[in-house]
């Protein structure tokens, strides 16, 4: 027969799964630790000895649900001990379990078997809706509910009573007491500590009466608190009231039309401002009279005070011409560079608007300031035309230099390529120089004049006799007028008045 080492009865023949244990054996007891004890093939099962209950806990808050149990020597997932004996009474809710707060909810929170216990109150009935509920059954209204214990207040209940009258939403404690014959505060006491006022009849609605007081502590329907109205059946008649020229004593004063007389001036233009030459004194203006006594022109309907001003015109009677204009845009174009150099002052070279014709037709042309004075127009092709039987000097620019001519009186006609006649100095012998000279016996027009010995005078000639664009082209035959040099080309040409 085979051994038995461990002397528990034995052998591994007769089924002992471990012979060096004398615990373990097929009459073993299964015990929970992670050995076969009774050696069924099976380590700790559910039939251990010491093996442990344990109860369901699906809403995890800690406490199982007595119903639902497993036996197990290990905690299985899901599923806890009871240490103290208390279980879940609702283990699909972790907000109800033993020691939780009990809450008033209609359910039992706390698992003791009660529901709301200690937490209902009080709610009284409002039938009045003002927020305040009857506590006291003598209160209106006669047969009412009754207060009630819940956890919230049921539909038409509050938690506030006192309410002195459940039929009156104005009545209740700390409401306002006002003067209706009523207890309003609910203190047991009617229309007390309110002040009456005396008030007047007041007919004509114009705030202020007339006639003997009535007192009262609430408004009267038409009636006013101020006295004094020397006329109740006219509502425009009142103290302090605007006097109005109408024959009536509208301030109740005692005067009638006191210092409402006003001067009116004759407006013959239409335009809202009148003559104060001419005015007469009245109640209402009479016809074709304004108030305003501003115009400084009363035939013109475009000039009054706050026009706006025309290029040239004090449309605004302020004494200012132009002003808010600049001379030589196109909305304010000037006669020539002159009229700009004495109407803008710091005005800069550049291109300007001119309408030396004064006829609505404006153009741009380049004018001068930084040279001779300023105020020089160019020569262009638009401001040519202007040029004739007026006197005038020239300006002249050749090789960097400047020349400036004595004044002339033109009679050129640029459009028809005439000639212009000039007056020069004639001085035999001398080394005077004039510009803007007619060759006498040539008749081309020339940039200058010098004398070339005896009492001939010599002519820059500008050809073709046709300065397009202000440009001409010239060739020296004196060199000393405009310096050393052959021929030179493209003379720009300035005028001015």
């Amino acid at each position: 027969m085979p051994p038995d080492r461990d002397g528990d009865g034995f052998s591994l023949p007769q089924g002992d799964c471990d012979d060096g244990n004398p615990s373990v054996n097929p009459d073993a007891n299964e015990i929970c630790n992670t050995i076969d004890d009774d050696c069924d093939g099976s380590i700790d099962e559910s039939d251990a000895i010491d093996a442990t209950t344990w109860y369901q806990d699906v809403d995890q808050d800690g406490y199982g649900n007595a119903a639902a149990t497993v036996t197990r020597c290990a905690q299985p997932d899901g599923y806890v001990a009871s240490g103290s004996g208390e279980f879940d009474c609702a283990d699909t809710d972790p907000n109800r379990h033993p020691g939780q707060d009990e809450t008033c909810d209609g359910v039992d929170n706390n698992c003791n078997g009660g529901v709301d216990e200690g937490v209902t109150q009080v709610f009284y009935p409002d039938n009045d809706g003002d927020g305040f509920g009857r506590s006291d059954p003598s209160q209106p209204p006669a047969n009412g509910d009754e207060p009630v214990d819940a956890c919230s207040a049921p539909e038409g209940y509050v938690e506030v009573g006192g309410d002195c009258d459940d039929t009156d939403a104005s009545a209740f404690p700390g409401a306002l007491e006002t003067c209706d014959d009523t207890d309003n505060d609910c203190d047991g006491a009617i229309d007390e500590d309110l002040d009456f006022t005396d008030y007047y009849v007041d007919s004509d609605g114009d705030g202020f009466g007339a006639g003997p007081a009535t007192s009262s502590c609430t408004a009267l329907e038409g009636m006013t608190i101020t006295a004094g109205d020397c006329d109740d059946t006219d509502a425009g008649a009142f103290p302090g009231a605007l006097e109005t020229c109408n024959l009536v004593d509208d301030d109740c004063d005692g005067e009638v039309d006191e210092g409402v007389m006003t001067e009116w001036y004759l407006d013959s233009d239409g335009d809202g401002a009148g003559d104060p030459d001419h005015s007469v004194v009245d109640c209402a203006p009479p016809s074709g009279y304004v108030a305003s006594s501003d115009d400084c022109d009363d035939t013109n309907p475009d000039v009054y005070p706050d026009a706006s001003d025309d290029c040239g015109v004090d449309n605004n009677c302020n004494g200012v011409i132009d002003e808010g204009y600049d001379v030589g845009e196109i909305a304010c174009p000037a006669i020539n560079c002159l009229e700009i150099r004495d109407s803008v002052p710091g005005a800069e070279d550049g291109y300007y608007h001119v309408d030396p014709e004064q006829d609505g037709q404006a153009f741009q042309v380049h004018c001068l300031f930084s040279v001779s004075g300023g105020g020089w127009t160019h020569l262009s092709p638009e401001y040519q035309p202007t040029l004739q039987s007026v006197s005038r000097e020239y300006l002249y620019y050749l090789n960097g230099n400047w020349y400036r001519s004595p004044v002339t009186h033109l009679v050129w006609n640029w459009a028809a390529y005439q000639p212009l006649e000039g007056t020069y100095y004639y001085n035999a012998g001398s080394d005077e120089r004039s510009f803007g000279c007619v060759d006498r016996e040539s008749g081309h027009f020339g940039v200058g004049c010098s004398n070339g010995g005896g009492d001939q005078w010599k002519v820059l000639p500008i050809y073709n006799k046709d300065p397009a664009n202000g440009r001409c082209t010239i060739c020296q035959d004196q060199p000393d007028v405009f310096g050393a040099g052959a021929c030179a080309g493209n003379v720009e040409i300035y005028s001015r008045p």
